[in-house]
């Protein structure tokens, strides 16, 4: 994951727009932070293996470790993460509470947007500071056949902003990828069914392999220490090759990870 000083930090307070004028949540969970809270024990802190130093951490769920800053946009992050993340949530409770998903579909766009969240989070992102600018400028007929004319290969860039260093404009071009993404898996994963399997002796691992492992078709999702969903192709699979334990779906979640991954103490 692109750590936190690799990309921009809040405007300075100007006098025409006052303080982060575009209002942007600054950090910004991968996996969100009540997914994290399934691996605390005190309800604060986790357990996380840092892949990059070889050493166990012990840290908030609030951590800017879990985070990226200044990813997606407002609406991104307000409204079709928040609605999605509240979804599953409340799938989780209803799941617990009388043994079975009422509406499976949440859960496995829950899934697919996890997927798709670590996949952007690993982008590299701009380094140029945010600039406050107007997205209502409109080309004029010369200007769009100039822009027209311009473009070489297959790539149209559409100017929506004066300024085409905009950190508005990436961020509408991360909104625009991470809708497309979620669409087109959304449709791949769509006509799976999903199998719980619990574990009554070693926990289950989460790690920001999920991109990875989707990739490769290994659709399964750890929602507790003792408890993960599996993909009925995947499910059967792992039956088939007697592969089925917690041991074996932590493999693949260790073994995938990119930047870490987090164990219940």
């Amino acid at each position: 994951m692109a750590r936190l000083i690799r990309h921009e930090k809040p405007l300075p307070k100007s006098e025409e727009h006052g303080s982060n004028p575009n209002k942007i949540i600054v950090n910004q969970h991968v996996i969100p932070n009540k997914h994290l809270l399934e691996w605390s024990t005190d309800g604060k802190m986790v357990e996380a293996y840092d892949l990059r130093s070889n050493e166990w951490k012990t840290l908030p769920t609030k951590s800017p470790y879990f985070c990226v800053m200044r990813l997606w946009d407002q609406w991104t992050e307000s409204v079709m993460l928040k609605s999605n993340e509240d979804n599953y949530q409340g799938q989780i409770e209803i799941m617990r509470s009388e043994g079975d998903f009422t509406n499976p579909d949440y859960v496995m766009a829950y899934y697919v947007l996890l997927c798709v969240r670590v996949w952007v989070a690993n982008k590299k992102r701009p380094h140029y500071p945010s600039n406050f600018s107007s997205i209502s400028y409109e080309c004029n007929q010369s200007e769009l056949e100039d822009n027209e004319l311009e473009m070489e290969g297959p790539v149209h860039v559409v100017k929506g902003t004066i300024d085409p260093d905009s950190q508005h404009m990436a961020r509408q071009v991360v909104k625009m990828a991470m809708n497309q993404a979620f669409s087109q898996w959304c449709e791949k994963m769509k006509s799976l069914e999903w199998n719980l399997y619990q574990s009554d002796d070693v926990n289950f691992i989460l790690s920001d392999a999920l991109y990875n492992n989707f990739l490769q078709g290994f659709h399964v999702l750890p929602i507790s220490p003792k408890q993960v969903l599996i993909a009925e192709p995947v499910y059967n699979e792992l039956v088939k090759k007697e592969s089925l334990s917690a041991k074996y779906i932590n493999s693949m979640m260790r073994n995938n990870a990119v930047n870490y991954y987090i164990k219940i103490s």
